[in-house]
């Protein structure tokens, strides 16, 4: 494996001479999650129940945002560490860690996510169908895409990586405009977990063959494989991020999800959801297979 990007220290980072709590990045990635849990307990029998919804949604969406923006402005400070890292213990047994952070390649990406999915709320105003579920879900995928971009771990990445999979096939399956809509989701929801399915063998093939019992993402930047073993992970980790991505020919799952979801959701497919497969080629294929 190539050298390492970046090295990785555990800090808070400076913001008009306050120290911005690490905890800012769980933030971003569990409130849409804890609010969606909540939407569970709200009637959604009127239309002033519906107003309601949405405005909670919004709020969650919008305190997301917030603290996207409040991060890219600390971080255009940093230099190649990673920023806002958080790492606890987690599993330590299997040698995992709840470890997030961001950097020069996932920070930008992460900020759009924010973005566009305040947008898509915004835009969801026309939803008047089972408005809780519909935001429940909305928001489950923002945490599984924010969680994407924002893990150092790759047992913790595999397990946001297949989060987002499950909301995205029911928003696109119960909301889509369609008559295809269901057949739809259903290749959608195929294409994703053989995608899943090529990165966790991807991740066991290469933490097995590691020199340190680790999962962690930056640690594995300093470990060498044998080049066989190097060059069978890079390749399963291209095929998942590729279906993904998509690109030719991978790519029908992903254009017929386009045509049937919802627009707010196509939205959010199209602007941020594939390019978590360009990240993963730009974190793991470049970052850590440079000499393949």
């Amino acid at each position: 494996m190539a050298v390492p990007l970046q090295s990785t220290t555990t800090t808070s980072q400076p913001f008009a001479n306050v120290e911005i709590p690490t905890l800012l990045l769980s933030g971003i990635v569990w409130v849409p999650t804890i609010v969606a849990l909540a939407l569970l307990l709200f009637p959604d029998r009127t239309d002033a129940h519906r107003a309601r919804l949405r405005s909670v949604a919004l709020t969650a969406v919008g305190l997301v945002a917030a603290l996207g923006v409040l991060m890219w402005y600390g971080f255009r400070d940093q230099g190649a560490t990673f920023a806002y890292e958080e790492k606890r213990n987690w599993m330590q047994a299997l040698g995992t860690s709840y470890h997030l952070g961001v950097d020069g390649v996932s920070m930008p990406v992460l900020l759009l996510s924010t973005i566009l999915f305040l947008t898509a709320v915004l835009a969801s105003y026309r939803v008047r169908d089972r408005v809780k579920e519909y935001f429940f879900f909305l928001l489950l995928l923002e945490t599984g895409v924010n969680g994407v971009l924002s893990s150092l771990d790759y047992l913790l990445f595999f397990l946001f990586w297949g989060m987002q999979l499950v909301p995205a096939f029911f928003l696109i399956g119960a909301w889509g405009g369609g008559p295809r809509r269901l057949q739809v989701a259903w290749k959608y929801l195929a294409f994703g977990l053989v995608s899943s399915g090529l990165l966790l063998l991807a991740i066991l093939v290469t933490a097995a063959r590691a020199p340190s019992h680790t999962f962690d993402i930056p640690t594995l930047h300093d470990a060498h494989l044998p080049v066989a073993v190097a060059t069978l992970a890079f390749f399963l980790f291209l095929g998942a991020f590729a279906l993904q991505l998509p690109v030719f020919p991978l790519h029908t799952g992903f254009v017929d999800a386009q045509s049937e979801a919802p627009a707010p959701v196509a939205a959010v497919l199209a602007g941020v959801v594939t390019k978590l497969g360009a990240y993963g080629l730009i974190r793991v294929n470049l970052g850590e297979f440079q000499d393949v």
